[in-house]
């Protein structure tokens, strides 16, 4: 957190002195998205931690930052809102938890983001490297702790099943039907009458 607090810092010199170059009065800075992804992928899988910065640091520069770009220029582009995003949900993959993810989603479309594919791939890419984590970890685990514990093996199957269901969620929420799209031609068409 504090290489974050100290870039912001830089990026308000900077932007002061571009301030006071051009006589405009002193507004409060933002941070560029792109940081922000990549200080909230720096979490690895504490989901907590990087939501808890978003809420109280990050979050509310990159909304500054949004809200200036958005000004400046004619049209509506959330380019820093969606980078940002994008690294929580990379977290929430990490982390194993797609729940979170899908709210994530849901508050990325209720902002007015048009959510992409591009955020299934970022929760999918967290979850590659959750797996070569816990590969690791296995890894390490010395052989006399090789028998498995039957209660511990149910509660993993059932919360297996539960994390499927919501990364079917997210995959819906995210995957949006084109017919132009070659990879869903073999997809089935259902038509709902009401």
């Amino acid at each position: 957190m504090e290489i974050f607090r100290e870039a912001i810092k830089q990026n308000h010199r900077t932007q002061y002195q571009q301030t006071e170059n051009n006589n405009n009065k002193n507004e409060a800075m933002g941070v560029d998205g792109r940081l922000a992804n990549a200080v909230l992928r720096c979490f690895g899988s504490d989901i907590k931690g990087a939501i808890s910065a978003w809420k109280n640091e990050i979050g509310q520069s990159v909304l500054v930052q949004q809200e200036r770009t958005t000004r400046n220029s004619d049209k509506s582009n959330n380019k820093h809102l969606i980078a940002a995003y994008y690294g929580l949900i990379s977290v929430c993959g990490r982390a194993g938890r797609p729940d979170i993810a899908l709210r994530f989603v849901y508050a990325m479309s209720k902002q007015g983001i048009d959510v992409t594919e591009t955020a299934l791939q970022c929760y999918q890419s967290g979850k590659r490297l959750r797996r070569k984590d816990m590969a690791a970890a296995n890894n390490n685990v010395s052989n006399n702790m090789n028998t498995k514990n039957t209660a511990n093996g149910i509660i993993s199957t059932l919360s297996n099943a539960v994390m499927k269901q919501y990364e079917s969620i997210l995959v819906v929420e995210c995957s949006k039907y084109d017919e132009k799209d070659k990879r869903k031609l073999n997809e089935k068409r259902v038509r709902i009458i009401l």
